[in-house]
C-alpha cells in the first residue's frame, strides 16, 4: 500500500509539473497584462458560461464547485506571466455575482501570487498581508497559506471591484523586483461567483487604460526566451482617422510574413491585414473605411518585439 501511495503521489506530482511547464506565458506589454479566465485550459469545477451578456472574449468562468470558505487551494486555476517592467502592479478582476440577489454572497474567490517579491492589500497608509505569509497585519476574514479572499459587493453588473479584508476593502498589489516568469493562482471559494478577465498593471499605468474593455487579451509565447521580448508603441496617423490609417513599420524586426490585427472595444478581432516584408515601406497604409466609428487597437507581433497602438475611427 505504501509503495502504491508513493507511486501515485510521484506520478501525480510529475503530471502536475508537466502541466505547469506546458502553460502558456502571458507577456506584459507597456506595463499591462490582461488574461481571459477561459484561457486557463483546465477548469477544475469551473463552468464555462455565456449566459450573462457583457462578457469579454469568448465566455467567462463561473465557480460551480463546493464552497471552500476556509480552505484555499481547491479547484485551482493557474496562469504564467512574463514581467519585463519591474515595480509595483495592481491586480483587478472583472467579475459578477451570478447567483442570487445578495451583494455579500456568491461574490468572492481566492487569489495568490506566490513568487512575487511582495503581495499585499493597501489603501492609504493601511497595508495587509495574506494569512500564513508570516507578515502582519493580516486582513479581516478568512485566509491561509498566502491566499487572499478577493471579493466585490455589486449586484446585476460586471465590475472591476476586487478587494480583500472584510468590511475594510483594500485594493490588491504585487511587487516584482526582477524581470522573469511568475505565477498567478485563483482557486474556488464561493459557488456562483463569475470571473470574466483579470488585469495586472504597473503603477505608471492608469486604471482606465488597464481596464479598457477594448483591450485584447495579452499575447503568449513559449517559456524559453521570453525574457528577450520587448514591446514598442506604434505611431498611427492620422488619429482620429476616417478612410485610411498610416503605420510606421520597422522592417528589420518583422517576420517574413506577419499579420496586422485590429480589435474593437469588446476585444474582438475585427480586421486582419496579411503582409510580407517586401510590401513594407516606411509608411504602410491600411484601408479602414469599412470600420464603424469607435475606438480600436492595432497589434503586430514581430520576431522578438510586440507593437501596439490605439486609434479612433470617425465618419
Amino acid at each position: 500500500m505504501i509503495r502504491f501511495v508513493f507511486l501515485f503521489s510521484f506520478l501525480t506530482f510529475n503530471a502536475l509539473s508537466s502541466f505547469a511547464q506546458d502553460l502558456p506565458v502571458y507577456i506584459e506589454e507597456d506595463g499591462i497584462i490582461a488574461i481571459e479566465l477561459e484561457s486557463a485550459g483546465e477548469y477544475f469545477d469551473w463552468s464555462v458560461d455565456t449566459i450573462i451578456d457583457g462578457y469579454l472574449g469568448s465566455s467567462y468562468l463561473r465557480y460551480s464547485g463546493p464552497n471552500y470558505f476556509g480552505s484555499p487551494g481547491n479547484s485551482l486555476l493557474t496562469f504564467k506571466i512574463n514581467i519585463s517592467t519591474t515595480g509595483t502592479y495592481r491586480f483587478q478582476w472583472r467579475s459578477r455575482i451570478a447567483q442570487g440577489n445578495s451583494n455579500t454572497d456568491h461574490n468572492d474567490n481566492w487569489l495568490r501570487i506566490p513568487d512575487a517579491t511582495a503581495f499585499y492589500g493597501k489603501i492609504g497608509n493601511s497595508t495587509v498581508y495574506p494569512h500564513g505569509s508570516g507578515m502582519t497585519p493580516t486582513p479581516n476574514g478568512a485566509g491561509s497559506n498566502g491566499w487572499f479572499k478577493v471579493y466585490q459587493n455589486q449586484t446585476n453588473n460586471w465590475t472591476w471591484d476586487a478587494s480583500t479584508s472584510d468590511n475594510d476593502p483594500h485594493p490588491i498589489f504585487a511587487e516584482f523586483d526582477s524581470a522573469g516568469i511568475y505565477t498567478i493562482e485563483i482557486s474556488g471559494r464561493s459557488q456562483g461567483h463569475a470571473i470574466d478577465r483579470f488585469v495586472l498593471y504597473h503603477s505608471s499605468v492608469s486604471i482606465s487604460d488597464a481596464t479598457w474593455l477594448g483591450r485584447p487579451e495579452s499575447q503568449t509565447m513559449d517559456p524559453v526566451g521570453t525574457n528577450e521580448l520587448t514591446s514598442e508603441k506604434l505611431f498611427l496617423s492620422p488619429n482620429p482617422a476616417v478612410e485610411s490609417l498610416s503605420i510606421n513599420l520597422p522592417k528589420e524586426n518583422l517576420n517574413d510574413s506577419f499579420e496586422i490585427q485590429i480589435y474593437d472595444t469588446m476585444g474582438m478581432l475585427v480586421k486582419t491585414f496579411n503582409k510580407n516584408k517586401s510590401e513594407v515601406h516606411e509608411k504602410t497604409i491600411l484601408n479602414i473605411s469599412e470600420l464603424i466609428p469607435g475606438n480600436y487597437m492595432v497589434r503586430i507581433r514581430g520576431e522578438k518585439i510586440l507593437y501596439s497602438g490605439q486609434f479612433i475611427k470617425q465618419n
